[in-house]
């Protein structure tokens, strides 16, 4: 299962989405994708993709050049941070941390509550109806290939050593540069991470977050303007577009292949 398109002005994920569901419906044909997506059919690997899991963010991206940093769906909720969490007391404690002192929120706001939006609970049933071997959330924002858990340091999932060989393996195929980690050691402790959902309430076995653009020449001080949002998070249109999207297609299906030839 491929999930693109929870924050709204990381379009780039969404367009992995778009383009690996053109593949798997053979509208185009890609000398590099086309002969080992056959061969996973015939294995019978079955691919289930939610390319916009934000789609109110994701149109007024696209219809609103002011609002390029636009993050959060219409409630003003980071639904990457929405899900539950098998201990609600941490979720709680990160969601007071992520309001400023005078109450008003900032866009990692996790809502007033664990599964409070309607696109949080419609992802949460997909999920336990797919119940998928391997889940991946495509996001923006770096070059990483990230593990649970998100919200802790301290404890690792059950089948933390074959999410990691499984990802060094796709780090040394497809993408050298991509950091290996888990979320809370690469980026900071999230609540609420789709991800860590799946694995404590689903009983997904492997799942990742991918971080698959960040423009190198613009920091990211959690204060960019407009402009700096759509240029950080996306690469241009064109060759550059089509090159990111196509080497995380090849992270995709490169993770598959090699998910075929282990047992967890």
């Amino acid at each position: 299962m491929v999930v693109c398109g929870q924050h709204g002005r990381e379009y780039v994920s969404s367009e992995v989405c778009y383009n690996l569901i053109r593949l798997l419906q053979v509208n185009v044909r890609e000398e590099t994708f086309t002969p080992k997506i056959a061969e996973f059919l015939q294995e019978g690997v079955g691919f289930f993709i939610v390319p916009v899991a934000n789609p109110w963010a994701r149109t007024l991206v696209e219809t609103n050049s002011s609002r390029q940093c636009q993050r959060t769906n219409r409630n003003g909720v980071d639904l990457n941070r929405n899900f539950l969490h098998k201990s609600a007391y941490e979720f709680m404690r990160g969601s007071r941390s992520k309001y400023s002192d005078d109450g008003v929120s900032q866009e990692d706001d996790p809502g007033p509550a664990p599964m409070s939006e309607y696109e949080t609970l419609a992802m949460g049933e997909y999920l336990s109806y797919v119940n998928p071997h391997l889940l991946i959330n495509i996001h923006s924002g770096g070059k990483d290939i990230l593990m649970p858990y998100d919200c802790t340091f301290d404890t690792l999932p059950p089948y933390y050593g074959v999410m990691m060989r499984l990802a060094m393996h796709v780090r040394d195929r497809a993408c050298p540069k991509c950091a290996v980690g888990t979320g809370a050691s690469s980026l900071y402790p999230a609540f609420g991470t789709l991800v860590d959902y799946a694995l404590d309430f689903i009983g997904v076995q492997l799942a990742y977050t991918f971080e698959i653009y960040a423009a190198p020449q613009i920091k990211n001080d959690h204060a960019l303007t407009n402009d700096e949002c759509k240029a950080y998070f996306n690469p241009s249109a064109g060759d550059e577009l089509m090159e990111v999207v196509h080497r995380w297609i090849a992270v995709i299906l490169v993770m598959t292949d090699r998910l075929l030839e282990i047992t967890v």
